[in-house]
């Protein structure tokens, strides 16, 4: 009867080892999953960053062409 109910305690504790495990593994994966859509909006924002300016500079140097070309054909 004895051996019985140390085993038992036994497995308690490795049930509940197992559960704070468990516990801190989806604490973990939580966190993961938040830096990783921290980084995704960093990045994704960055591109849109990186696109506008693209666009702006673009739009600069066309307009500076057309500049150029206007007073090519005046003259």
């Amino acid at each position: 009867m004895n051996d019985r109910s140390e085993k038992e305690k036994e497995l308690e504790e490795k049930i509940k080892e197992l559960e704070f495990r468990i516990e801190m593994d989806e604490s973990l994966y939580n966190e993961l999953a938040n830096h990783h859509k921290v980084n995704r909006t960093l990045i994704n924002n960055y591109r849109e960053t990186l696109k506008e300016l693209k666009l702006q500079n673009l739009g600069d140097e066309i307009s500076s062409r057309i500049d150029e070309l206007s007073k090519e054909k005046a003259d």
